[in-house]
């Protein structure tokens, strides 16, 4: 058989926060995409995609508990929560591809705002994203989801979560986001998008050999962290092993590159994706803005606690780890409403850092 060469797999992170979107891979290479957190009683969408990232239609889901649906025309499926809290685990019958997500308790209040409360800043092209906040339709196709002005596939949705796949031929540098539900509309929210592109010096390597993996990152000069892991690791391997981390050199060459090592001859598959890291003093201010804006809907007693952190990470933005801290303390106390919702969405922006 003739030998096809370099195959090449694009995977996004998405893990934006604790308790990101879940995504797991049977042996097919069959995966469920799933948001992290659901409404109990409320509605949800997951998506299911065969091995090469299409959905894929007519599949039976097995929820926990034993009951079972399939994924409609579109490869998704939409269905009722648990109104029990906990851990919700989804599987595809008589397959080992599984997810699972958060069931939280909903908002007391009824409130029909919707909001963006946190994306991450770089999004890849292609690639899956999500967006966290507040007002979202569990019923995927309701949600209008926007990036660089082209629509993106919402692949899964609750009301606090949205899984999207951003538009291919959208270009890459700084952009917005925007969602759009029934008129209401939340947004614009500042991203880049960035693609990444996967080359390398050879098209094979034999047993022993030694080759190089480059991946170029397109839509940002700041430095990225890459993640590489070998779909064949019984062809190749990098030389750290079979998953192998580097930050790019930044500039307008921002590259990342890897050492391999032939195993045996013959195709291959590699997957590159950005990894979540720390991103210094922009993501101090975001979670500093989020403090401010929850400021004046702080309850009685909260005020003076909220104004300390503000004020630690003006004057110490090097402290974002301790302010995370204080953060998961209070939310602890379960603060209800908008004002909850912010301190949340400033705690999970520290907490990638």
């Amino acid at each position: 058989m003739k030998n096809r060469g370099l195959i090449f797999a694009l995977v996004v992170a998405l893990s934006f926060f604790t308790g990101a979107t879940a995504a797991a891979q049977n042996s097919a290479g069959a995966s469920i995409v799933l948001a992290g957190k659901l409404l109990a009683g409320g509605r949800a969408t997951l998506a299911v995609l065969d091995a090469e990232g299409r959905l894929a239609p007519g599949v039976e889901v097995e929820f926990s508990g034993g009951s079972r649906k399939a994924t409609d025309a579109t490869g998704r499926l939409t269905f009722q929560v648990p109104g029990v809290l906990g851990i919700l685990r989804v599987s595809l019958s008589g397959q080992t591809a599984n997810a699972s997500a958060t069931v939280l308790e909903p908002p007391k209040e009824n409130t029909d705002a919707l909001q963006i409360l946190d994306v991450r800043r770089l999004v890849t092209i292609g690639g899956q994203f999500s967006i966290a906040g507040v007002g979202f339709s569990g019923a995927a196709d309701e949600n209008h989801v926007l990036v660089g002005g082209e629509p993106a596939i919402v692949l899964a949705a609750s009301p606090v979560e949205l899984v999207c796949l951003a538009a291919a031929k959208v270009a890459t540098g700084p952009s917005q986001l925007s969602v759009e539900i029934g008129g209401r509309s939340a947004g614009p929210a500042p991203v880049t998008l960035v693609n990444l592109k996967i080359s390398a010096e050879k098209s094979e390597l034999k047993a022993g050999e030694q080759g190089r993996l480059i991946v170029h990152i397109l839509g940002t000069e700041e430095p990225v962290e890459i993640e590489a892991r070998s779909l064949s690791p019984d062809v190749v391997q990098f030389v750290a092993g079979g998953v192998e981390r580097q930050t790019s050199q930044g500039g307008a060459r921002n590259d990342a590159s890897f050492e391999m090592l032939g195993v045996a001859g013959g195709e291959f598959a590699v997957e590159a994706r950005i990894v979540p890291s720390a991103q210094g003093m922009v993501d101090v201010e975001a979670a500093r803005r989020q403090l401010l804006s929850a400021l004046p809907l702080a309850p009685a007693g909260w005020g003076p606690r909220l104004e300390k952190l503000i004020e630690q990470l003006d004057k110490h933005p090097q402290d974002g780890v301790k302010v995370r801290d204080a953060l998961e303390k209070m939310l602890a106390q379960r603060p209800e409403g908008d004002f909850g919702r912010r301190l949340e969405a400033a705690w999970k922006i520290l907490l990638n850092r």
